[in-house]
Order: C-alpha cells, then sequence, then structure tokens
C-alpha cells in the first residue's frame, strides 16, 4: 500500500466538509478548522518525518430537523431521514470476543440529515450522465439496475458526484462522518442496541451473502427507517482512517491519513466470522481514497 495524499484529495476533502451543516442553515454553520485534510510534518535530517494523526472537532452547532426530505434530481427521488441528535452516544462498543478491537467513548453530535438508502446507480446517472468509467461501469454479475445500490467509485470519484450534486439542488449534501454514520445505524436515540442495523439477526436486515449486490430497500429497515446499512455495500465515510482518542465532540476524524473509513459490511460477507464481526455497526474498515471496489458505495448526509 502506498500513500496517496496528494493535494487534489486534500482539496476535494475539505470541500466535501465545509458547509456540512447544509440546507437553509448553511450561513450559520461554524467553520471547520483549517488543519482538516493537511498535512503536519517536521523535518529530520533530510527526511521528513511522517505526518502525525490528529482528531479534529467539526460544527457542533443546534438545529431543528424535520422527519425526512424529499429531492428530485431529473426523474429521480431520494429521501433523506432526519436523525434527531443533538446528545452524546457510546460509540466504538465492541462485542465480548472482539473488546480488544474497538474503543469505546463518548461522542456528541447535532442534528442531522441521512439518505433513507445507498445512494442508487439511477441517482449516480441523473447526476453524473453516465456510469463511471472504472473498468467499464456496473456490471450484471455485481448488481446493475436503477434501484442497485452504486458501486465501483472511489471516494474521489464520490466527491466529484457531490459537488455536481450541490450545484444542481443547491444544498449542501456531503458524506457522513463516521460517528454520524454509527450513531443513525444504530437507530439513533429509538435504539433497541441491536448488533446490525435494526436486528440482532442478520438475514432480517442486510444482504451479507451471495454473489452479488441488491436493489435496495428490500430488507426491514432499523429503527429509524434506514435500510441497507448493514451489509449491501460497504458505505464510505468523510474521515481519514485513524484511531480513536478519548471522548469527542462532533468528530470529523483525522486531520491527515493514507485511507478513508468505510462502514456497513458488504454482500460479500458470509464467513461464520462475518456474521460476529465484520457485519457489525461497530466494525470499521478502510481503502485508499482513489480505489474504487465492486463492494464499496455510498450514502449521502446533509
Amino acid at each position: 500500500m502506498f500513500r496517496v495524499m496528494g493535494m487534489v484529495t486534500v482539496v476535494l476533502s475539505w470541500l466535501a466538509v465545509t458547509g456540512c451543516q447544509g440546507g437553509n442553515n448553511a450561513g450559520k454553520q461554524q467553520a471547520v478548522g483549517d488543519s482538516v485534510g493537511v498535512q503536519d510534518s517536521s523535518a529530520a535530517g533530510d527526511e521528513q518525518a511522517k505526518p502525525k494523526q490528529r482528531r479534529v472537532q467539526g460544527p457542533n452547532w443546534l438545529r431543528e430537523v424535520e422527519d425526512s426530505l424529499v429531492f428530485t434530481v431529473g426523474d429521480v427521488r431520494f429521501k433523506m431521514v432526519g436523525v434527531k441528535a443533538n446528545t452524546s452516544f457510546i460509540m466504538g462498543v465492541g462485542y465480548e470476543e472482539y473488546e480488544d478491537y474497538n474503543s469505546a467513548h463518548e461522542v456528541w453530535l447535532c442534528n442531522y440529515y441521512i439518505g433513507e438508502t445507498e445512494v442508487t446507480q439511477a441517482l449516480w446517472k441523473a447526476v453524473m450522465g453516465s456510469e463511471p468509467e472504472f473498468n467499464g461501469g456496473w456490471k450484471d454479475a455485481y448488481g446493475k439496475g436503477d434501484q442497485y445500490p452504486v458501486y465501483r467509485v472511489s471516494y474521489d470519484e464520490v466527491v466529484t458526484f457531490i459537488l455536481k450534486l450541490r450545484k444542481i439542488t443547491g444544498e449542501l449534501f456531503r458524506l457522513p462522518t463516521e460517528a454520524e454514520w454509527e450513531f443513525a445505524a444504530l437507530g439513533g436515540r429509538k435504539s433497541h442496541g441491536y448488533r446490525y442495523s435494526g436486528s440482532d439477526r442478520l438475514r432480517d436486515v442486510a444482504w451479507c451473502s451471495g454473489s452479488s449486490s441488491h436493489p435496495v430497500a428490500q430488507r426491514k429497515p432499523n429503527e429509524l427507517g434506514l435500510y441497507d446499512m448493514t451489509g449491501n455495500v460497504f458505505e464510505w465515510c468523510l474521515d481519514w482512517y485513524c484511531e480513536y482518542d478519548g471522548d469527542e465532540m462532533s468528530p470529523i476524524g483525522a486531520n491527515t491519513g493514507d485511507s478513508k473509513v468505510m462502514r456497513g459490511g458488504c454482500w460479500m460477507n458470509e464467513t461464520v466470522k462475518s456474521d460476529h464481526f465484520l457485519c457489525q455497526v461497530t466494525n470499521r474498515e478502510c481503502r485508499l481514497p482513489n480505489e474504487p471496489s465492486y463492494c464499496v458505495g455510498f450514502r449521502l448526509v446533509l
């Protein structure tokens, strides 16, 4: 694995963060620190030291959210579900056999909206005008159709999609932070403490086996009415991957890094171990931001 921290990724990542409260509240947002996405390094002789990661706090002002908002791009409609937070929750709670993997800590979040489903292929085409270029776009072998989730899109391509969506709608869409993703996947304030998003039975809520992805919203939703937050495709998050570091206020991840966080598991996770680990809500994975995959998609936040 090699370092891919170029200036384009830095700028696009910063754009994906700024204005993160979205909607008509954009003028009220609190500025995000200048250190987001910027490498902090110091010279040691002729060699440069590896940048030190520092977890960064994002905006934390309060706002009201409705139960849901519906948007239309072309003839494609999609719903954003209001997540009433303005509260703290314990993030990163593992299960007994994996206690050493996660680091439980308290996180405070403000209200936000999150996509009812993963971004579909129909919405991607409505915004971008075509399928992604990587390896010929979507294939029947891995799931192809308007209601299938997008996949084979890198983090960098997702940022391009979001910037275009912003121009079309006038709304400040972005990717979720992993704290927002986990709180929503757990069911928010309505949480029943399930291992997976919406149930302790994987098959009730998730596609985590088989040979391809599936159309969205075919299994049961979680407590907030969100579909496929466990299984189907992994979902990109805003954060650079790094270790948790104590209690946090509206965290947006590290100030620098090699890889972006992915959450939720995917249709390939069918082993016995996966039933207890890869698909559980608190599991964390990561991937280089310029590397697309046939099992990685994304979900929007506003």
